[in-house]
Order: structure tokens, then C-alpha cells, then sequence
């Protein structure tokens, strides 16, 4: 999967606030050097993930043997967003 443009909504450094809690808006972190991602879908063989995907993952000890979750991985930048099936 290609990045071709991403649009943000908030400037970075923006403030809110919630339920007492400050917010501050940052640049969207791990998309540095952002051009090249693949797609991980649950179900494939984590014997089978390169080695910088499976370090993103919180698997831990954990004793499974294929991916629970979806995994973004952002190639160049070597970063992963993970996304948790209900």
C-alpha cells in the first residue's frame, strides 16, 4: 500500500482540554519517511513476520502461534500501528 497524501486537523502544539486532563497535538507519530506500508491481516504465521513487525507487537511470552490483530507497518520509518478485531 502506497501514502499518497495524509491531511491532519489540528495544528501541532494545538491544546485541549477533558475531564481535567491537557491534550497537546503532535505530528502523527510513525509516519516518518511514510511512502511504503503492508498490510498484516490475524490469522498469518508470526514465524512468518519479519522480525521488525513482530517487535511492534505486544505478544509478549504469549504462546500464540498466528497474529490476533491487524498490523499496519510502515516500512521506510520501520513503525506499526496495530488494530484490535472485536
Amino acid at each position: 500500500m502506497k501514502l499518497t497524501s495524509m491531511v491532519v486537523e489540528n495544528n501541532e502544539g494545538d491544546t485541549y482540554y477533558d475531564n481535567g486532563v491537557k491534550y497537546v497535538y503532535s505530528k502523527p507519530n510513525g509516519m516518518d519517511n511514510a511512502s511504503d506500508f503492508k498490510i498484516y491481516f490475524p490469522g498469518i504465521k508470526i514465524s512468518d513476520l519479519p522480525k521488525q513487525v513482530v517487535a511492534w507487537c505486544p505478544i509478549g511470552t504469549s504462546e500464540a502461534e498466528t497474529l490476533p490483530y491487524y498490523v499496519i507497518y510502515n516500512e521506510v520509518g520501520q513503525s506499526a500501528f496495530i488494530g484490535i478485531v472485536n
